[in-house]
Order: structure tokens, then sequence, then C-alpha cells
């Protein structure tokens, strides 16, 4: 026996698709942006759409789901990219991770992740679940691809560096701190990619063989 009739089943799927979800997507991130995770109402987002609070409910649970579709559809870039950037690279370590990092810290600063970022933090104290899932969503993978990284250049004997997975972790770490910066609500006005440049300049001097072996 059907749950629902078939009119009612068809009524669903036809508000579905007269919005689409990156139209919704987009008017959280807008909302959230503006009024943080905790004032955001359900309603606020339907609004700033066009559509009715029911039909935005057809298509997210709850202010939770919501909140974790806009950080996937705002991830700022696809892992997989870099890694392929990675793999196929045959420039030595220092110039690779340089590169590595410009990638990264472009996704980062020139899309809206930089809102969410501050938005996940300002949350934090209240909703640690929320930033639990933006760790495993966008710093773990950030995190594994300069990992891959400080391997290679370890293996290769260019880099010297005794825990790669913590020191990974401690170069990630001041970027995802600058794209909060360049967030619409924290823009301090500095050129996106410029902070990577001097944080590879410092790592450099400690990461880099005096006397890398000759080929």
């Amino acid at each position: 026996m059907k749950r629902f009739p078939d009119a009612f089943c068809h009524e669903v799927r036809r508000r579905r698709a007269r919005t689409s979800n990156g139209e919704l997507l987009l008017a959280a991130l807008r909302v959230f942006s503006k009024h943080g995770y905790v004032a955001t109402r359900m309603d606020d987002i339907a609004a700033m759409a066009g559509i009715s609070k029911g039909a935005l409910y057809l298509h997210f649970l709850n202010k939770e789901e919501l909140f974790k579709a806009v950080v996937r559809e705002n991830a700022g870039f696809n892992p997989a990219e870099i890694e392929t950037l990675v793999e196929r690279s045959e420039v030595d370590c220092q110039q690779l991770l340089r590169i590595v990092l410009h990638e990264i810290s472009e996704r980062l600063c020139r899309t809206p992740l930089s809102d969410i970022a501050r938005l996940v933090v300002a949350e934090a104290g209240n909703f640690p679940e929320l930033l639990r899932f933006y760790y495993e969503e966008v710093v773990v993978p950030i995190e594994a691809i300069v990992t891959r990284v400080l391997l290679r250049g370890v293996d290769r004997g260019e880099f010297r560096i005794h825990d790669v997975a913590h020191g990974a972790s401690i170069i990630v770490a001041p970027m995802m701190l600058s794209a909060m910066s360049h967030s619409s609500e924290m823009s301090i006005g500095k050129e996106c990619g410029l902070h990577e440049d001097l944080l590879a300049d410092l790592l450099f001097s400690g990461l880099v063989q005096t006397n890398p072996p000759s080929s």
C-alpha cells in the first residue's frame, strides 16, 4: 500500500523542481553570513529564496542539514584536482609546496568558504558538531594534500621534518585564519595569496636541507 497518494508525490516533485538546490543554498549562505547560525531562521532563508517555509522543508529537514549542505556546496575546491596536480608535477618539492599552497589559498579566499569558516568558529562553543563537520569536510582534505607533498619531500631528501602529520596541521592552520580574514565581514584588504607566499618563505627556512643530496 502506498504511503502517499500519487497526486501528493507529484506536487512535491514539482515544487522541488521549481527552486533548485543551488538557489536555496545561495540564499542560505547570504542569510547565515548576515545573521550567524543561531539567529538565522528557516523563515528568513525561505524569504530570501522567494519560497514558502514549507517548500524549503521539502528540500532540507532542518537548519543543521541546510547549513551542512551550504558548507559542502561552498567547499571551494575539489581535492581531486589538486591531488592530480601533485601527482603529475615534476618540479622540486619546494616549488610544488608553493604551488599547492597558492592553489588552496585561491580557492579558500575567492569563494564564500571564508564566510563559512568565520561562522563555524563563531558558533563552535554552542554547536561543536558544526565545527567537527567543517573540520572533516574542509580542513582534513587540505591537510591530506599538504601531507602528501611533505612526504614526497622527505622521501626525496628535500625536506627534513620529524612529524609530517603535525607539520601539515601547522601549515594549514594559518591558511584557514587567512581565509577567514578575507570574508565579506572581516576583509582587511590584504592581497589573497600574499600570506601564503610569506608562510612558504618561513617554512623553507626550517624545511629545506642545507646540503641536499646530489642527484
